[in-house]
């Protein structure tokens, strides 16, 4: 694009954008000349900072000279009242910087001077929970990735997108991920699919890989069984490295291998003889060569993994393997996740080895969070959105208080505390299935153990991965017979009489709404069920709030957290 012919004064950015509630916040913006000429030694740069439309504060103190290209920090001294800070209100604002907002400069494009920004004003932390971007005794010191600007604890390296990864932030576990949650709306992760089952071939392998990504893709679109213009909110930006015997050079397996899976499949051998995936093996320097990308500071050396997750150029790795022949057992989902705060601050020295399942000791933490995925070869894209269901169940939301806040109520994993009965949700409540039973859409029967217990109204909302709502056993996704009433697909949306979620019944007479195109695209293991499941999880702009108005987070930036 060409220079604006003469002086011309830009915002291109503005913050802090997520202060702690009742602190005194001093705005600061960065401002461009993107013109030709310099702008006057003597004449102020002013900025005028708003919040919800009105003045707050403003920069009236630098006089000097800007050229043509340069930026300037420009920081509040002053406001209407005489203060240069805004005492933060949680809630969701509008924050505006306004360059030149009283004209002292012949600036020649004036549609350029004010950058408008979401202000998410966090509230006050729980007790011991410092504020997003705090750390210390005292929540005095900026957390990592942070740095102290303007009153305020804000981030070290920032910029505004609605993609990720961008050029502010590419790896996982990135502060800015956190900061920017409700502006993402879409993620494309940096996909690495390592092929290991012989039986099968690169296209197919490949293709498999390409259906489970279109899945996950369908499932981000916000209820986009009803609304087809709804965009898909994950991405995933796919490297296929193929490690299958007998390609790339390699021999064929050895005479009499027993397994399907190449021989560069990580295996080790049990205390009981028995085999089980090496995942440590993915993270050691001799590995590293089979995932072929060379180390331009050591010749001759590959990156590492753990290099690639820290880069950026790694945010998930799915294994493409074969389960129909007995081999090294991998979990459907594994790797380590960083543990978080219920303000979003990262847990320092805090991680958890469990997904779906696990990880051995042995398996490095690489200071961030890495999930490894199994998909069978032989299995339809729906096994691996199954899979990924679980690991959001037993794994993000053990890690993250604010997908856990939502999701628990979504999936009825909070049966205890909604109806006072002794069991959480409905896995496993008793030795002989079925365990669950609806006498009627809204009465629920629950056998825990030996003792029954009756709930009358019950609503399963959107059901668990196993249990769809009007699932009585597990995997009972094609369940034409029972009829339960549901508010899965008005949950978080207050549209039901005296602001609770609307509700319909699902089941029965009226056709299954998970069981049609193009859910059965994604076959096998529930994927049409696991499609429309995802598609009612708050996503970006999805309009879902709690009951007291604050906004649902959106699921797809949290796997990458």
């Amino acid at each position: 694009m060409p220079l604006s012919i003469g002086i011309d004064l830009t915002v291109t950015s503005v913050g802090p954008t997520t202060p702690p509630s009742g602190s005194p916040i001093t705005f600061s913006a960065i401002v461009k000349n993107v013109g030709t000429v310099a702008t006057p030694a003597g004449v102020i740069i002013g900025v005028a900072f708003s919040v919800d439309g009105s003045t707050v504060s403003w920069s009236d103190n630098y006089t000097q000279s800007l050229p043509p290209g340069q930026s300037v920090l420009l920081f509040a001294n002053s406001g209407p009242g005489g203060s240069s800070t805004w005492t933060a209100t949680a809630a969701a604002h509008t924050l505006q910087a306004w360059v030149d907002d009283v004209n002292r400069m012949n600036d020649v494009n004036r549609s350029n001077n004010k950058l408008v920004a979401s202000l998410s004003v966090q509230p006050a932390p729980p007790p011991g929970d410092c504020a997003l971007g705090y750390t210390g005794t005292n929540c005095q010191s900026c957390a990592p990735g942070f740095v102290m600007q303007g009153g305020a604890c804000v981030l070290a390296v920032d910029g505004q997108s609605t993609a990720w990864p961008n050029q502010f932030s590419k790896a996982n576990s990135d502060p800015w991920l956190v900061v920017h949650h409700d502006q993402v709306q879409v993620v494309k992760p940096n996909l690495l699919a390592l092929l290991y089952a012989n039986p099968g071939t690169l296209a197919g392998e490949t293709a498999l890989v390409q259906n489970v990504a279109n899945g996950f893709a369908e499932g981000s679109r916000t209820q986009g069984f009803k609304n087809s213009g709804a965009a898909a909110q994950i991405q995933y930006q796919i490297s296929v490295v193929d490690l299958r015997d007998g390609v790339g050079g390699r021999p064929p397996p050895p005479a009499g291998f027993p397994y399907q899976n190449s021989t560069l499949f990580p295996r080790k051998t049990e205390p009981d003889g028995s085999l089980r995936f090496d995942y440590a093996a993915l993270f050691g320097s001799t590995y590293a060569a089979n995932f072929g990308r060379p180390d331009p500071a050591h010749p001759g050396q590959f990156l590492d993994l753990c290099t690639l997750v820290n880069q950026g150029a790694v945010n998930e790795l799915w294994v493409v393997g074969s389960g129909d022949v007995p081999d090294a057992a991998a979990l459907e989902v594994g790797g380590t996740m960083a543990n978080y705060t219920t303000t979003g601050n990262i847990i320092p020295g805090s991680f958890s080895r469990c997904a779906n399942g696990c990880v051995d000791g042995d398996v490095p933490f690489c200071g961030r969070t890495l999930r490894v995925g199994f998909v069978n070869y032989n299995r339809g894209p729906g096994c691996f959105l199954h899979s990924k269901g679980h690991d959001i169940e037993s794994g993000f939301e053990n890690s993250v208080p604010s997908l856990r806040e939502w999701f628990r109520p979504f999936a009825s994993f909070d049966l205890d505390t909604r109806y006072g009965v002794p069991f959480s949700n409905v896995y496993g409540l008793c030795a002989s299935p079925p365990c669950v039973a609806f006498p009627s859409p809204t009465h629920g029967r629950f056998l825990f153990g030996s003792t029954t217990y009756d709930v009358d109204p019950f609503d399963a909302v959107c059901g668990n991965v196993h249990f769809p709502p009007n699932g009585v056993r597990d995997y009972d996704y094609f369940n034409t017979i029972t009829q339960v009433r549901s508010s899965c697909t008005g949950f978080g949306r207050h549209a039901g009489s005296a602001g609770a979620d609307a509700s319909e019944l699902i089941g029965g007479s009226i056709p299954l709404p998970w069981n049609m195109a193009p859910n059965t695209q994604y076959g096998d293991c529930g994927g049409e069920f696991l499609v429309w499941w995802y598609q009612n999880m708050p996503g970006q702009a999805s309009g879902q709030t709690f009951a007291d108005g604050r906004k649902m987070k959106s699921m797809w930036p949290y796997l990458f957290y």
